[in-house]
């Protein structure tokens, strides 16, 4: 059997892109076959999830961990390649661990462990979900940690009550009619629309005071350098700090285009892409585990993000927590997620394991309104 540890080499050696994890898929199917006491499930042509059943008619637990690589730019040949930037493979290697572990330990519980493809693009949480494969199971909590060197390692970071924000990408196409640019009143500019919700967003959003921002990404407007531009295409992404406050920004945006459109004289469109509802956590899965780990003096409460993740469809459907993990050691600089060198070291592995395996336990008992140990799942 593969360690964590050397899984998570293979992964560096053998990184994959989203809905291109068949290496990776294949060799978890070859290494848990292996096992005694799990049902491997392969819903879609890449991810897996391995059922663990030990208490006939009792509710699961879920446990994710996402299998994707980034694309990120060589420095020496400048090409796009596969590497692992987000932790994807650290992920990994920590809940086949604790697979590992559970085995193991025949331990008391009902389990489900989701190897998702497609976390980076593409939603790979959504069409794993949308495809059935755990409609069958009664899941009463669901959870999911995301490495980090913002935080020491060990250290467990969480918020309340969204911890990744909600993500729209959109797609506006601007058309009006092409002039020579020395005679601007006999075409309809569509680079002024473009510059009109520029402004308008940063009037309208500075600062994302009101937890929803609109960014601009890219902008590709006209054909040659002497002819007003005809059409035009912003590529965009917006946030919001709750799936419903993404929702009435977005109702601002195309309220904001509709004006324009009038006022330039242009026809617009607006197409919608990948969307990420919020990690919208749920309180009493926060309140207990954040009393767990701060009782061992790893708890901190952090601020959500404005990063997105689609973990936050687990969330919808099932009571939810999410963690950051941290993995800095004293000596190491912060870089953040997605930097070409952010590359955690091993020892956060077993410590991963150590930590999911504390939310194998359905219940926490009190005494004297404190936390006084943990009772198995069945």
């Amino acid at each position: 059997m593969l360690s964590p540890v050397e899984l998570r080499h293979w992964m560096q050696e053998h990184p994959e892109l989203a809905f291109q994890e068949r290496g990776i898929t294949d060799l978890l199917c070859r290494e848990l076959s292996l096992l005694n006491g799990l049902s491997l499930l392969r819903p879609l042509e890449t991810g897996l999830v391995a059922v663990y059943e030990h208490c006939p008619r009792k509710p699961f637990i879920l446990f994710r961990a996402d299998l994707d690589a980034l694309p990120v730019r060589d420095e020496v040949s400048g090409e796009l390649v596969a590497k692992h930037v987000c932790g994807h493979d650290v992920h990994t290697a920590i809940l086949y661990g604790l697979i590992l572990q559970t085995l193991e330990e025949a331990y008391p519980g009902n389990f489900l462990f989701v190897f998702q493809p497609a976390e980076e693009a593409g939603g790979g949480a959504k069409k794993l979900l949308d495809s059935g494969v755990l409609d069958s199971f009664p899941v009463d909590s669901a959870y999911a940690l995301h490495v980090s060197d913002k935080f020491p390692l060990g250290v467990v970071a969480s918020a309340m009550p969204t911890l990744f924000s909600s993500s729209q990408e959109l797609d506006l196409h601007w058309k009006g009619c092409q002039s020579h640019i020395t005679q601007p009143e006999k075409g309809r500019d569509v680079w002024k629309a473009c510059v009109a919700l520029e402004q308008w967003k940063s009037c309208q959003l500075e600062g994302k005071e009101e937890g929803f921002f609109l960014g601009i990404g890219q902008v590709e407007a006209g054909t040659v350098r002497n002819c007003v531009p005809e059409k035009a295409v912003m590529r965009m992404t917006a946030r919001g700090k709750t799936t419903e406050i993404l929702r009435r920004g977005l109702e601002k945006v195309q309220q904001a285009v509709r004006e324009i459109k009038l006022e330039c004289g242009v026809e617009a469109t607006l197409t919608y892409g990948t969307f990420y509802p919020a990690v919208e956590q749920n309180q009493d899965l926060f309140d207990r585990w954040m009393k767990v780990f701060g009782k061992q003096g790893k708890a901190v409460v952090c601020d959500p993000v404005w990063a997105a993740e689609d973990f936050g469809y687990f969330a919808q459907r099932y009571p939810a927590w999410m963690f950051w993990l941290g993995t800095r050691l004293p000596e190491e600089p912060e870089l953040g997620l997605h930097h070409r060198s952010f590359c955690p070291s091993d020892p956060v592995i077993p410590l991963g394991i150590t930590t999911l395996s504390k939310m194998r336990q359905r219940d926490v008992r009190q005494r004297d309104g404190g936390i006084d140990s943990l009772s198995s799942s069945c």
